[in-house]
């Protein structure tokens, strides 16, 4: 059959948080409404199912209550030769069913109570995760740099572990892989790591090559069964300089965009007149540089006055192509020190001069020179920017965790804080809160992990605070917004680099843990789990006028040059009645065109939700999956 499909997730609050507009993920496509799988004849529009609307939006709900959208969801369907049907399900791999996103309870079906550690360097060598990212069936990828000795050194290492924290043995036969890159026991150290629509994995770092380039950017890319692939770049592996003579070039971060173009972002380091500055290589799918791209593919450039640091250390590219760079830059002086530097391209490597007047902005957080860094940056659906990272302020706060949002044109979102900037201590007293990196969930709260100097008998921890779309903390989450977790024994450290949302509405904090014995310093990582689901409402089993187990359920409320399968309700009353109807994980038809070749049929559709008494407050999401198919 032929189909054409487009996801929708339906939001819901319960009394405990405002209603808030949905956001999508870091890193991907818009969560809130995607095409996909567009074959053949038939066709689907979304586009007046407006979650900004209120159409799928509940808002605030109270517990013992049954609550209507009240707006249509209008779903357009039809084909342009032949019947059309529609269909929905619940299932876009973000869990099933209808999840509410972690709490910060560790995941007791992960690992050892939500921790797991992995040795891959021989002995007591070093094992660094920096970077992590979720495969869409819930396997989890860290990737960072191994110990190995020997005639190889430092090499760039991976890890992918199943959803209960086992290592998968599909993955290069033990789940772990070590790529050299740099001749002989030159370093290979990965900073960065994505994953390929087709399950293909990159990893992005630095290599020392020694001879006349020094340390340059370097990349492999592994297929999803863990082997290198030799259709990137001759043999999965490539090195890129771009800084003159042996001067150093570091990766810290990688992008894909929608055409499987790559993007390999860092720094590098371009000698007296400018010092460090930005710098990103635009790669074909294939491994070759991409001359459309700033001439040759590569592309450098200062911000901070004279020889200044720039350092580009987070990227995220927009549907439109255009590339947002993120960082930390030395302006200088005692006014501000280090500075957040934020930078927009177009898709041809030039400055956006929509953003900020000359594509280029800079802003501090910390008073006076304090040092402010933006370590990581997602991209919301409504085009806003989101940094995390960490601010040296000095005095009794010390370092904290750092966020800040800025608009599409490239100024401060005073909606985000007050003025778009935020900055909020996890550890006790003076002790260092270190950002590093920031996941958006599909509800538009934000998770940022990093390292908090907990002191004491745990010293270092990871750490995990969760911010909602206002930028307060947001205090269901742990206590008062933040949970900390400590993994190594004793005062070893802990330190998470990488945060990765899972498919069941959990999430994963991924870095490194000094074990100590006969290990040492480990991958390590840490699962939280999803707080509460709501099942699917089940016809004349499920009585909505009275208190019970909590629903969700759909009504079609009228349709148009279709004839429908379920039975519509101009009203969609909020009581229990034929009306409403389950969305399960399969595909249930609801309607079908009736004039062959008709292309504008139209289903409106509601949304219901019953919440029990004892039902957990929070923000409940629902995928839905909406599929046009010709029978």
């Amino acid at each position: 059959m032929t189909r054409r499909r487009a996801t929708l997730l339906v939001i819901c609050c319960l009394a405990a948080l405002p209603a808030l507009a949905t956001s999508g993920v870091h890193g991907a496509e818009e969560q809130v409404i995607v095409g996909a799988n567009v074959e053949g004849w038939t066709s689907i529009n979304l586009d007046v199912c407006d979650p900004a609307a209120g159409v799928t939006d509940f808002g605030q709900v109270l517990p013992a209550a049954t609550t209507v959208t009240s707006e249509d969801c209008a779903v357009e369907f039809g084909s342009s030769d032949g019947l059309a049907q529609l269909t929905i399900s619940q299932a876009d791999g973000l869990g099933l069913p209808m999840w509410q996103p972690t709490r910060g309870e560790l995941d007791p079906g992960f690992g050892s109570d939500g921790k797991v550690s992995v040795s891959i360097a021989p002995g007591t060598g070093q094992d660094r995760a920096f970077a992590t990212v979720v495969q869409p069936d819930g396997k989890v990828i860290a990737a960072g740099y191994c110990q190995m000795g020997g005639a190889t050194g430092w090499d760039i290492c991976l890890a992918r572990l199943n959803p209960d924290g086992t290592l998968d043995t599909t993955f290069a036969g033990d789940g772990t892989l070590t790529i050299p890159i740099a001749p002989g026991s030159g370093q290979d150290l990965a900073r960065a790591v994505a994953l390929q629509p087709d399950g293909r994995i990159l990893v992005a770092g630095y290599c020392d090559m020694g001879g006349a380039t020094g340390r340059d950017f370097c990349v492999a890319r592994v297929t999803a069964d863990g082997t290198l692939d030799a259709t990137f770049a001759g043999d999965g592996r490539l090195t890129i300089a771009m800084a003159p003579g042996s001067n150093e070039d570091r990766a810290w971060a990688l992008g894909i965009q929608p055409d499987g173009r790559i993007l390999v972002v860092g720094r590098c380091q371009m000698g007296v007149a400018t010092g460090w500055d930005f710098c990103l290589a635009r790669l074909h799918p294939n491994g070759t540089l991409d001359t459309s791209f700033a001439g040759d593919g590569t592309l450098t450039f200062p911000i901070a006055p004279g020889s200044g640091e720039d350092f580009a250390l987070g990227v995220v590219v927009q549907p439109d192509g255009r590339i947002v760079l993120a960082g930390e830059c030395n302006m200088g002086g005692a006014s501000t020190g280090y500075d957040i530097c934020i930078v927009r391209l177009e898709a041809d490597g030039s400055f956006d001069t929509t953003f900020a007047g000359d594509g280029r902005l800079l802003y501090d957080i910390s008073p006076g020179n304090g040092w402010d860094a933006a370590l990581d940056v997602a991209l919301q659906p409504d085009g806003k920017i989101v940094t995390a990272g960490w601010c040296r302020r000095g005095g009794a706060g010390g370092d904290a965790f750092c966020m800040s949002r800025v608009n599409p044109d490239g100024t401060l979102d005073s909606t985000f804080a007050g003025d778009g900037k935020l900055a909020f201590d996890i550890a006790p007293g003076a002790g260092a809160d270190w950002g590093w990196s920031v996941e958006i969930q599909p509800d538009g709260r934000m998770l940022v992990a990093g390292r908090c100097d907990m002191g004491g008998s745990t010293g270092p921890d990871f750490c995990l605070a969760r911010v909602n779309p206002d930028g307060t903390l947001d205090t269901t989450f742990g206590t008062d917004g933040a949970v900390t977790v400590d993994i190594a024994p004793g005062t070893g450290e802990d330190y998470a680099w990488g945060v990765g949302l899972l498919p069941d509405g959990g999430a994963v904090a991924t870095g490194w843990c000094d074990m100590g014995g006969t290990t040492g310093i480990d991958f390590c990582l840490v699962a939280f789990d999803n707080a509460g689901e709501i099942q699917q409402y089940v016809p004349g089993t499920s009585d909505w006028d009275t208190a019970g187990t909590s629903h969700f359920a759909a009504c079609l409320r009228t349709i148009s040059d279709a004839t429908s399968i379920w039975t519509p309700n101009a009203t969609c009353p909020a009581s229990n009645g034929t009306w409403w109807n389950p969305i399960p994980e399969s595909p249930v038809l609801v309607a079908q065109t009736t004039v062959a070749g008709t292309d504008t049929a139209v289903a409106n559709l509601r949304f219901g939700l019953r919440t029990s008494p004892t039902q957990e407050p929070g923000r409940y999401v629902a995928p839905l999956t909406f599929t046009a198919v010709a029978p």
